[in-house]
């Protein structure tokens, strides 16, 4: 977001003369307000994030009105213009992330200080947003926790203040007119990409300037149509503009695709308020308070305060911090960032504060951020400095997603590399395979202990498993990610060998997440574990039905695909979800009192059951079958007695991460699969191993 503004930020150009429009000031209070409300997790701010958009309109107005009067006066200068952001910027910015890094060394895990390292170096080089946009993978930490995500917005704007510049400059020797209907155009196109993109690559939509522009370029064409002349008067549509931005906020949420045509309504509706909102107008007369625009003088203090904040606040706390606290970080981000905005902003920002010259604020700038940048390196080269936790820490953390990463590998290389979807062998290569292991990363996780038992009892199997590829006949990409079209050759060539291919095994062991399929958001366990989904890639076409019998519908479809092929069946039920990340939260209660005990970072059976009812049921009403056999893990996992859902066996982690069971956990119901495996002559009939 656009640093809040001086008198000469929030303006009109007349003549050359830039004059001050307190309104606009008031407009980034009701933009950061709502932002920061919505980070706190604060559900009816569900659309806070649409404030940043808001800034972006902001940013590309005031940005355009003071480059038009430097170029109509006949001063324009890319170094001054250069100096005036940094003097508005990097100080603010170089305060809150210096004030990051004590708080990251004594926190934060291994894994989340080489996060914070990478967004220290990205920060510095304003690339944030391409930082994030990279980690949005399948296995990415919480957002929730990273405590310079929100840098993402700077990154796109300092990105903007690179090229537009220089571009303006060159336009504006073709008048007004035709500047502005360059600018239109290049937003025209930019929305569009928005559009296509906000289902199609959702993550680099969200991130990337490609996609922002239009938003930035709509701040630019209220500029060029103003030139010259105060904004336009009406009530009415002044008044919109402000309900446009109110029902995003309100109405919108995490599942709004976004930046798409829906960001039209704060995008629009900023510009209306920018246009109609003369000073007379009652919308300017409400923003104009002193209230609206004293927070919208220190906003940009406050959105680089709240996130650093509300971050550290969840990694310190061993579970999640109530509202009260959260509303109580909130307030303290205000005040910070009155603080900052006092003194230092308004010191740094005048030509004859702290930096007198040009020469001084560009290298003292250079020299903190090479500074920052070099700390960035090194804690990322020495993998976030695990040797600051105590050894039992060190060994519970060695149970992660990386080890997982290397065994599927062999698997998930091939089925990636091969158009037509191509499965790996398991076990004793040697053997002609007598199983097959299908599923996404839940059968995965199976992949090696099972490799190892196989190989062992010399017996071999094929492996038809990718990341986030359940075993669904009826589901259909959402995206175009290269990674989703090898999931459905992987899965097409699947359900062909059941069917055609003779020397197809005749024991299919099949595991999905099938809770997350169902239920499409991430496990929330009541005890402070919220896992974050980032968002949902398969979709369905629902007929007449509801989602939840539309999936029942493909679960049963696809299941009962195998068994009348004639082969035997080993479905294993849900897994019990935990909601927060296993290893990190017995390393974290390790760290806060040296122990941890048989309940640590186990969750309620009850609440297990009521996560998953849905899915079992569905899996239930498929029937009983001579040759299917269900194994159900939560029969190992939970404890009706204690009334829990364990997390670890005698200090060893039985989860990689919030869902995946880790070699400990699958070896837990390894046994039952390879009973399975090696009995030569199959009981027909239905198994039920262990009712939940």
């Amino acid at each position: 977001m656009e640093p809040t503004g001086s008198q000469r930020r929030s303006c009109r150009c007349c003549g050359g003369i830039v004059q001050y429009r307190n309104e606009i000031d008031g407009l980034r209070a009701v933009a950061v307000l709502p932002v920061i409300l919505f980070h706190a997790g604060f559900s009816m701010f569900s659309g806070g994030y649409v404030g940043v958009d808001v800034f972006f309109v902001i940013s590309g107005y005031l940005i355009t009105n003071i480059l038009i009067a430097d170029l109509e006066a006949g001063r324009f200068s890319l170094w001054r213009f250069y100096e005036r952001r940094a003097r508005r910027i990097l100080p603010a910015l170089f305060l809150v992330t210096l004030c990051c890094i004590p708080f990251a060394w004594l926190w934060m895990l291994p894994s989340q200080l080489v996060d914070f390292s990478q967004s220290l170096v990205a920060v510095n080089t304003f690339t944030s947003n391409i930082l994030f946009w990279r980690e949005s993978g399948y296995f990415d930490a919480a957002t929730e926790l990273k405590p310079l995500l929100h840098t993402w917005s700077l990154a796109v704007e300092e990105q903007f203040y690179i090229f537009f510049p220089p571009l303006l400059a060159v336009l504006w020797r073709y008048g007004r007119n035709a500047t502005l209907g360059i600018l239109i155009a290049v937003a025209a196109i930019s929305l569009a990409l928005a559009q296509w993109g906000s289902t199609a690559a959702p993550s680099a939509t969200f991130y990337l300037i490609h996609t922002r522009i239009w938003e930035l370029g709509t701040g630019s064409a209220c500029a060029l149509l103003l030139k010259g002349r105060a904004p336009y008067r009406s009530d009415l549509l002044a008044g919109s503009g402000i309900a446009l931005i109110l029902c995003a906020v309100f109405l919108f949420d995490e599942a709004t695709p976004f930046p798409s045509a829906w960001a039209l309504a704060p995008v629009w509706g900023t510009a209306l308020i920018i246009l109609f909102g003369d000073r007379a107008t009652a919308t300017a007369r409400l923003l104009s308070r002193g209230a609206f625009v004293q927070i919208g003088l220190i906003s940009y203090s406050a959105y680089l305060w709240h996130q650093p904040l509300f971050a550290f606040a969840r990694i310190h706390s061993l579970q999640t911090p109530g509202k009260w606290m959260m509303a109580l970080l909130a307030l303290a981000s205000l005040i910070l960032a009155y603080l900052s905005w006092r003194f230092v902003e308004r010191p740094f920002r005048r030509p004859d504060g702290v930096f007198k010259s040009r020469r001084a604020l560009f290298g003292t700038s250079a020299a903190i951020a090479a500074s920052m940048c070099a700390a960035g390196i090194i804690g990322h080269a020495s993998l976030g400095f695990p040797n600051r936790l105590s050894s039992e820490a060190r060994a519970v953390l060695a149970t992660n997603m990386d080890s997982f990463e290397r065994g599927v590998a062999p698997c998930w290389d091939l089925a990636g590399r091969h158009d037509a979807g191509r499965p790996c062998m398991i076990g004793d290569v040697r053997r002609r395979p007598s199983f097959a292991l299908v599923g996404d990363s839940h059968a995965g996780a199976l992949l090696t202990t099972l490799n190892a038992a196989a190989a062992h009892r010399h017996i071999a199997g094929r492996g038809y498993t990718f990341r986030s590829c359940p075993p669904l006949q009826e589901l259909v990409s959402a995206t175009a990610e290269d990674g989703l079209r090898a999931c459905e050759n992987l899965r097409r060539r699947f359900f062909n060998d059941i069917s055609h291919d003779p020397q197809m095994p005749g024991t299919i062991i099949v595991n999905a997440r099938w809770t997350l399929l169902m239920k499409r958001r991430g496990f929330d366990n009541g005890e402070g574990g919220v896992e974050s989904v980032k968002e949902w890639i398969w979709k369905l076409d629902l007929a007449d039905q509801t989602y939840e019998q539309r999936m029942a519908q493909a679960f049963a479809r696809s299941i009962l695909a195998m068994v009348r092929s004639g082969k035997t069946v080993i479905l294993i039920y849900p897994v019990p979800e935990m909601g927060w990340n296993v290893p990190q939260q017995l390393a974290r209660e390790i760290s806060r009192s040296g122990k941890i005990g048989p309940a640590s970072a186990s969750i309620s059976h009850q609440a297990f059951l009521e996560r998953s009812a849905t899915a079992i049921r569905a899996l239930d009403a498929i029937g009983e079958y001579p040759n299917l056999i269900r194994i159900r893990p939560s029969s190992l996992l939970c404890h009706r007695v204690e009334g829990r859902c364990v997390a670890h066996m005698d200090g060893r982690p039985l989860y990689l991460d919030s869902n995946h069971l880790s070699d400990a956990g699958a070896a837990l119901i390894l046994g039952q699969i390879m009973g399975n495996l090696t009995r030569r002559d199959h009981p027909h009939r239905s198994t039920n191993h262990h009712q939940p």
